[in-house]
């Protein structure tokens, strides 16, 4: 009978343990790094931990770097983590998708052969704001009239960063840039 009991206060003692490295966790997630492999292994304790750190996802174990909510919490504090994440999910094109929706600015950290995948960055366009991040969408597809379009209907004044002639002269593209603000550029003739 002593040893159940032994074993019952060894388990009660995990239990507790476990609840305060949550408590501390929650308030101050980088914390986890310091701590035994089995907490950096805990579902629950993870996503606790990314509330308030991001960057720990990169610390977290193999299976929950496979995760896809424990990335998703991770990316909505620090979107370059999911340069950290599992091979699967950063080829997982319907994934990145769904995350891309949610959290548009992981598009800058994604792997060059997604940023220049013509439907992401169509998806991706009408969510983001700085003319920064989308012109450097438009140089990758230089010479696509669609995401240019889709560029310069978002946001009129990069018209400016339009570097192919024939879409500078383009009429769809010319009256999507002139359309928010009524003025008119100095467009090249039209031939």
């Amino acid at each position: 009978m002593e040893d159940d009991d032994v074993v019952m206060n060894d388990e009660q003692a995990l239990l507790e343990n476990r609840y305060y490295i949550m408590g501390k966790v929650s308030v101050k997630g980088s914390m986890l790094r310091q701590l035994p492999k089995h907490y950096r292994s805990d579902k629950e304790i993870a996503l606790l931990a990314l509330r308030t750190s991001g960057s720990v996802f990169r610390c977290l174990s193999k299976d929950l770097r496979d995760d896809e909510e424990v990335l998703m919490a991770a990316v909505k504090r620090a979107p370059g983590e999911i340069k950290s994440a599992s091979k699967r999910l950063r080829r997982d094109i319907r994934f990145i998708c769904r995350l891309l929706l949610r959290y548009p600015l992981v598009y800058e950290y994604l792997c060059d052969d997604l940023k220049r995948n013509k439907e992401i960055a169509l998806l991706v366009v009408p969510l983001l704001s700085s003319s920064g991040q989308l012109k450097k969408i438009m140089d990758s597809f230089p010479t696509d009239k669609d995401v240019n379009l889709a560029v310069i209907t978002k946001k009129p004044d990069d018209y400016v960063y339009i570097s192919d002639a024939s879409l500078r002269s383009d009429v769809d593209i010319c009256l999507a840039s002139v359309h928010e603000y009524q003025y008119e550029y100095n467009f090249p003739a039209a031939t």
